[in-house]
C-alpha cells in the first residue's frame, strides 16, 4: 500500500470504475495515462461525533490480470 502512485515520474490516474461506493469507504480502479499501471483507490472515513473526522488513503498497484479479474467481479467489464 502506498499513500500516492509511484509508477512513473508523474502520474496521471484516470477512474476507470467505482467499486465500492461511499459513504463508509470508497474503492476505485484507476489506470495511470502515462505508463498504464493499474491502481486500486482506497478511501475509508470515520467520523467522530467531537468533529476529529479521520481520512485513510491508500493505493495498491495491480497487474492487468488482477484489475480484469476486479471488473469482472464487479460486472463492469
Amino acid at each position: 500500500m502506498l499513500a500516492k502512485p509511484d509508477c512513473c515520474p508523474a502520474p496521471d490516474l484516470e477512474l476507470l470504475a467505482q467499486l465500492v461506493e461511499p459513504p463508509a469507504s470508497e474503492r476505485d480502479l484507476r489506470r495511470c495515462l502515462n505508463c498504464g499501471a493499474y491502481w486500486q483507490y482506497d478511501c475509508q472515513e470515520r467520523m467522530s461525533m467531537d468533529g476529529e473526522d479521520r481520512i485513510w488513503e491508500w493505493y495498491t498497484r495491480l497487474e492487468a490480470a488482477e484489475a480484469y479479474s476486479l471488473l469482472e467481479e464487479h460486472g463492469l467489464e
